[in-house]
This record gives C-alpha cells, sequence and structure tokens, in this order.
C-alpha cells in the first residue's frame, strides 16, 4: 500500500514505513498500530530549503549523500551476510567484501543496454 518506503520484519510483527506514515502489524497481518509524520522529505519544508540553500551556497546538505551512502550501506551488507548465510568483511576502501566473490555479486545489477555503467 506504499509506492516506496520499507518494511521492517521483528519477531512478534512487522512495521511497514512510507514517505507519510508508518503501519504496525502483528505476526498474522492483522493491523496494531499506526502514526503519520510530517517531517519526511516529500512534506518537509525545511528540507526544501536547505537544499535549495546548499545549491545557492555551495555548502554541504543536513544530510549529505555520503551519509546516506554509509547508512543504507550497512542494510545492504546485513542483506548479503543473510543470503550468502555467513558472516561477511567489508572494505570500506574497495567498497567490497574482501575476499567473497559470491558475496561481491550483490554489490552490483547487471543492467541492460543502453543504460549499463562503464567499467572503471
Amino acid at each position: 500500500g506504499e509506492s516506496e518506503g520499507a518494511a521492517v520484519y521483528g519477531t512478534n510483527g512487522y512495521v511497514v514505513i512510507g514517505n507519510g506514515r508508518w503501519r504496525a502489524f502483528d505476526p498474522d497481518g492483522k493491523p496494531n498500530d499506526k502514526g503519520t509524520s510530517s517531517s519526511n522529505s516529500q512534506h518537509d519544508p525545511a528540507h526544501k530549503q536547505n537544499f535549495i540553500d546548499c545549491i545557492k551556497s555551495g555548502k554541504l546538505p543536513n544530510f549529505d549523500i555520503e551519509q546516506g551512502h554509509v547508512s543504507s550501506s550497512f542494510c545492504h551488507m546485513g542483506n548479503t551476510a543473510w543470503r550468502v548465510g555467513r558472516k561477511l568483511r567489508f572494505d570500506p576502501e574497495t567498497q567490497s567484501f574482501i575476499g567473497d566473490d559470491d558475496a561481491n555479486k550483490f554489490l552490483t545489477r547487471e543492467y541492460r543496454k543502453p543504460y549499463v555503467l562503464p567499467e572503471v
């Protein structure tokens, strides 16, 4: 029921988080709580103003892309460890798993032409 967002699963149910709301469910999928948020990027004027101010000033925004990359990388690393079924070691300098070709396959995907990334 969300155009984008995340689902967080736990032992006592799960939470679906969207841009402007969240909903909690028990393990059987029965809703048991919900809420809204006005402080998300889609509706938050301060977030939009910070973006415009940074374009004008050249300063970094309150939440820079590098911070977003590091934050989301932890989720991707956890998913990769779960998929390969073992503990992994990650090298932040090379942005790859140390000595694990199977895990490194999850760091990208196969793109269809002409939407391919150049080799570097």
